[in-house]
């Protein structure tokens, strides 16, 4: 196999890992190139100390085995209604929806699957139409709802999986329900 037959995982140092990415060979280029117009704007991370610790109250060890578990983001994009969403960090979903570059999630009921025709069959047959619990702010077009962990599991299981993707430091090794949402 020739080195433009892979995909490389690339990860930016001294930035955020939510630009963490995989990219064909072509879209690669040696230290000593110029890089193109085009690039995204990224933000530098102050690796040193500062007044306000992301980390703070966060056992170390379990910080290294997080940052070890959770280095490759293996999810690129979901499918969320009409969305699709590039995504940021790992998230913990079961194996067989790891390595995929779409995951498909019900926008009501939050159910994901590895494929459309998947979704497009439980959309026919899902009858949530907004979350479970209690609606407790409404302006406009815009709800607000609380669910108890409790009595809502699965549901609220789904949401730290979705929310994962997108918070780095959100943990799941918490029951949720213990927990309203």
């Amino acid at each position: 196999m020739k080195e433009s037959d892979y995909d490389y995982y690339v990860h930016w140092e001294k930035f955020d890992r939510r630009l963490d990415c995989w990219l064909a060979y072509k879209n690669l280029r040696l230290l000593d190139e110029e890089p193109n117009d085009g690039y995204p704007c990224i933000r530098e991370i102050d690796n040193g100390e500062s007044d306000h610790d992301d980390h703070a109250g966060i056992d170390k060890e379990y910080l290294r085995e997080h940052e070890e578990n959770t280095k490759l983001k293996t999810i690129n994009q979901i499918k969320f209604g009409k969305y699709l969403i590039d995504t940021w960090y790992f998230s913990p979903y079961p194996k067989e929806y790891q390595n995929i570059d779409i995951l498909y999630i019900c926008e009501f009921c939050l159910s994901f699957f590895k494929e459309n025709e998947e979704l497009l069959r439980h959309t026919e047959k899902c009858e949530i139409r907004h979350p479970p619990g209690n609606e407790i702010y409404r302006c406009d077009n815009i709800s607000i709802f609380e669910i108890d962990g409790n009595y809502f599991r699965i549901y609220c299981e789904n949401l730290c999986f979705l929310s994962k993707l997108f918070l780095d430091h959100k943990t799941l090794k918490h029951r949720v329900n213990l927990f309203y949402f």
